[in-house]
């Protein structure tokens, strides 16, 4: 059995009268406190099943709804965090999806769970995994062959997301740029690509990068001091692997960030305390708890793995996800 917890809002909050009298009657810095007493964090488990895989995920709820997280001050949200991480610890939950919509203290959230060694997933290695079928999709929806294409992967340390999208390119593109700050490395490894597969990497050094707009720009974590007005244009889609938020200018085609994802045979013991429509967090837990993978980071050949285990388990994209909203393929011809 795969065990994991999903921490949501409690988007009844807004709507309850009790804690209508409480803000009326109390300051406010005191009816949150109050409020945070009372109510706790809530926990409530699901049983599910993608085929042969049986889980339990454990839902966490915040006490208050997102529009109202996001009004508190930083001493409540650091109560909260404390509460999730009690809940979660006596649940023996070590691994944890945090939907993108909490509230603008998610990135805090996500911190602090992070330095309390809990392993969160946000789809980015599903993405990953997916991105060259997506590109080959997309190919077909631009009419442009992925050979005409001008491909760069932006990774500073030349991480294993980067090998794997380079492997997998490497039997439907002409030639790609590699853009990073390990040249030495990355110049030893487009050497033994070459060698092995024919395909042409040219090196290019993070701190001196030229004018020139690629086509496709895959970004494998936050591009820190690399300017990305440079290689980004009109025409460029941009595939963003990274776990941390990063801000692109607007000089770009469409950005690829997340996508939706449904399983053929998913079943739940009940609905309605997470969204069980969005399946692709659900699926990476999955797949990272029964590799065991967590805190080591996934190999090259790991992501070929889940790639193979998503459609065997008959997983299909149903949608991609452009800064959280969601562009179905069939909506794609008018963002390219």
């Amino acid at each position: 059995m795969v065990n994991f917890g999903v921490i949501v809002s409690d988007e009844s909050y807004d709507k309850s009268t009790a804690l209508k009298i409480i803000n009326k009657f109390l300051p406010r810095a005191a009816a949150d406190l109050l409020t945070f007493n009372w109510k706790k964090c809530e926990c409530k488990a699901i049983q599910g099943a993608i085929q042969e895989i049986d889980f339990n995920i454990f839902v966490i709820k915040a006490p208050f709804s997102k529009q109202y997280l996001n009004t508190l001050n930083k001493n409540i949200i650091e109560k909260v965090c404390e509460q999730l991480k009690i809940r979660l610890l006596s649940n023996q939950i070590k691994h944890i999806m945090i939907p993108e919509n909490i509230g603008k203290y998610q990135e805090y959230i996500h911190a602090f769970l992070t330095d309390n060694k809990f392993a969160i997933s946000q789809g980015k290695e599903i993405l990953t995994c997916l991105a060259v079928d997506i590109l080959k999709k997309l190919s077909k929806i631009t009419d442009m062959e992925i050979t005409d294409m001008d491909i760069a992967v932006l990774d500073m340390q030349l991480t294993n997301k980067s090998r794997y999208l380079i492997n997998v390119l490497s039997s439907c593109a002409r030639y790609i740029t590699l853009i990073t700050r390990d040249i030495q490395t990355a110049e030893e490894y487009a050497r033994q690509v070459f060698e092995n597969t024919g395909l042409s990497i040219r090196v290019t050094d993070a701190c001196a990068i030229t004018q020139r707009p690629y086509h496709i720009l895959f970004i494998a974590e936050k591009p820190e001091g690399a300017d990305l007005r440079k290689i980004t244009g009109s025409k460029t889609i941009i595939f963003y692997l990274g776990s941390e938020r990063i801000l692109i200018n607007k000089a770009y085609r469409l950005l690829v960030d997340g996508i939706s994802t449904t399983f053929n045979g998913i079943t739940f013991s009940q609905t309605g305390l997470v969204d069980i429509s969005e399946q692709t967090g659900i699926f990476e837990m999955i797949m990272l708890i029964q590799m065991e993978k967590y805190p080591a980071p996934l190999a090259a050949e790991d992501y070929a793995v889940i790639r193979n285990k998503f459609y065997e388990l008959g997983g299909v994209i149903t949608a991609l996800k452009s800064s959280q909203r969601p562009v179905k393929f069939s909506n794609l011809q008018e963002y390219i």
